[in-house]
Formats: structure tokens, sequence, C-alpha cells
């Protein structure tokens, strides 16, 4: 082969490789539906939990019994009025290392374990 036919047959090669990136940078997105695909996910998790875990479920998967969430903007009591905060020592507990680098954190009625 000369080097005219090598030449050609490259820039052969560079025009299909650019005709096939346009054809498929061309096509529509298709449309994703997000609360059909967060109802599967926690139907999945629900699913695969079966009834061995079923705190874990209520506290991740499932609306608190209070109701759900207030989105008002109504000020809580105990903000508007710190005098009417509940006593420190019914609610609160010291943060403990529970291992290595696990921390516990948080209250006597809401926590979390915390790593660096």
């Amino acid at each position: 082969m000369n080097s005219h036919e090598t030449g050609v047959r490259a820039a052969l090669a560079i025009a299909a490789i650019l005709a096939a990136c346009s054809a498929f940078a061309q096509q529509t997105p298709v449309k994703r539906d997000f609360d059909a695909e967060i109802q599967a996910a926690l139907q999945s998790a629900k699913t695969a939990a079966g009834f061995e875990f079923l705190g874990t479920l209520v506290r991740t998967c499932l609306l608190p019994q209070s109701g759900g969430e207030d989105a008002s903007d109504n000020v809580p009591g105990y903000v508007a009025n710190p005098a009417s905060a509940p006593a420190r020592d019914t609610w609160y507990a010291d943060p403990a290392k529970v291992f290595d680098n696990l921390y516990f954190v948080g209250g006597k009625i809401h926590s979390t374990l915390r790593g660096p």
C-alpha cells in the first residue's frame, strides 16, 4: 500500500467514527419517571427486608406515626419561649466512643452513629 491509500483509509475511518458519534449524540433523552423509580426501590427494599428488619424498615421507609412532616412555618413553643423546653436530663445523652472511629451521638430519643 502506498501512503496515499493509507491516508484515504484513515480519513474514511475517522469519518465513519464521527458519523457514528453524531448519530448517538442526537438521540432524544428518555423521560424518566422518578416517582415510579422511587416507589419501585422502596417496594424492593420492603420485599428484601421481609419480617426480619421491621424496625429499620419503619424508621427509613415509612412516614412517622405523627402524621408526617410539618411543613408549616409555625415556630415551636420552646423556640419562642426557651423556658418551656423540656429538662435537659430527659433528652440529652453524652457522646460515646463505640468502636475505633465510630461514635454514638444524639439524645435519648433520636440518635445516630458517626464516623470520621
